[in-house]
């Protein structure tokens, strides 16, 4: 359960910059159907890239057990996988990258498997299908669409995120990287 505390905080923090355009922009209703179904989809996509990549693969590649190594080496697979998306680029891709280490981060942190898959969900669908943004160059039916657009690979390619995502992903690191090699 604590790790559901921890989710809604670090993806309302990172959630802001898209909300803030999107009601600086408008949204208009897009009466799409089939956004129920995309929610069911994006929750599936984040359970299991969650255990493939903050589970399995992090653990499997914490050689020696390694935190840093696992952790880093599991969030560059998790970059290179979406790096085959639609309308991908660089500035997406260290936002992915910066992400998937977030997303590490709060699982070692105390906010666990649970904490991870909901961050991972919450992004996604707030992103995709309540604000109608592109979700990592891939389109959902949505509630809203907003009155303008962000790019074709969406907000992960703002660099305000990337902005908000070291503020995020630093501090986190070296407390718990420092906290792992003193302990």
């Amino acid at each position: 359960a604590s790790g559901f505390k921890w989710a809604p905080i670090a993806v309302g923090a990172a959630l802001w910059i898209p909300l803030a355009q999107l009601l600086r922009g408008g949204a208009v209703p897009s009466f799409e159907q089939g956004w129920a179904v995309a929610l069911s989809a994006l929750l599936l996509y984040a359970v299991h890239e969650e255990l493939a990549f903050r589970l399995f693969l992090a653990d499997a590649l914490s050689m020696g057990g390694s935190f840093a190594l696992g952790t880093l080496l599991s969030t560059v697979l998790f970059t290179v996988v979406h790096m085959n998306n639609p309308f991908s680029n660089p500035l997406g891709m260290v936002n992915i990258f910066l992400a998937g280490l977030g997303l590490c981060l709060l699982r070692a942190s105390g906010g666990g498997m649970a904490g991870a898959v909901a961050a991972h969900f919450l992004w996604n669908a707030g992103i995709g299908v309540a604000m109608g943004f592109g979700v990592s160059g891939y389109r959902f039916p949505a509630v809203f669409r907003p009155a303008f657009e962000t790019g074709s690979f969406g907000p992960e390619s703002s660099p305000f995120l990337t902005a908000v995502l070291l503020l995020m992903v630093v501090p986190g690191a070296l407390k718990l990287f420092g906290r792992r090699r003193d302990g």
